[in-house]
């Protein structure tokens, strides 16, 4: 005959295994709404079309522009300006050409549980016939290697990855502008070299 202490142990290992597999099985964002998958890219451009990239980070108040000259070489216009560095910027056009969503998010509540009702960034990329392409960037999602973003003319909320939503949204760091090349400016020397007679003072 199975002891009562046996079977109580029975329970609460049952108990233990339903959870986990209820566990395994939910959806990662089951708190904000159910994923469904879709690779439907965000739009799909080549990235030589793009000629403007700008980050805003709507938080801080600040902004980094660039955009690409006809030799083929980056120039910051914000936030000031000068060279940019030109494979940062290649990167980030890259992969604005064709960023595709992991998942949308289905039903979307409160644009608040995604962080998307005061967006932390907006990125734009301006293409070479003078059409704007923008979304807006709000929280990481549960799983923390994800990031919910938001098209303005677009209904429901997208979940990109954050590692490559990092190559444009790491432009917002300090940016660094290349020194100019060139020859130094040569310094006058206050004594003659060596080996040269001093000037004689005239009588």
């Amino acid at each position: 005959m199975i002891r009562r202490s046996t079977w109580i142990v029975l329970g609460v290992f049952g108990l233990l295994l339903a959870f986990t597999l209820w566990w395994r099985a939910r959806p990662a964002n089951q708190a904000v709404g159910e994923a469904t998958a879709t690779l439907e890219p965000l739009w799909n451009v080549g990235a030589a079309q793009i000629v403007l990239i700008r980050v805003e980070d709507l938080q801080a108040g600040t902004t980094v522009e660039a955009e690409l000259r006809a030799d083929g070489t980056w120039w910051l216009l914000e936030p000031e300006a000068g060279p940019a560095d030109t494979t940062r910027m290649e990167q980030a056009a890259s992969w604005l050409a064709l960023p595709i969503p992991r998942s949308q998010v289905a039903p979307v509540g409160d644009l608040a549980d995604f962080g998307l009702d005061a967006p932390h960034q907006r990125v734009t990329a301006r293409l070479d016939d003078g059409r704007e392409l923008t979304f807006e960037v709000g929280d990481e999602a549960p799983t923390g290697t994800m990031t919910y973003v938001r098209l303005p003319d677009r209904a429901g909320v997208l979940v990109l990855s954050k590692y490559g939503l990092s190559e444009v949204l790491g432009l917002l760091d300090p940016f660094p502008i290349p020194e100019p090349t060139g020859t130094p400016s040569a310094t006058a020397s206050a004594e003659p070299p060596a080996g040269t007679p001093a000037a004689t003072p005239s009588p």
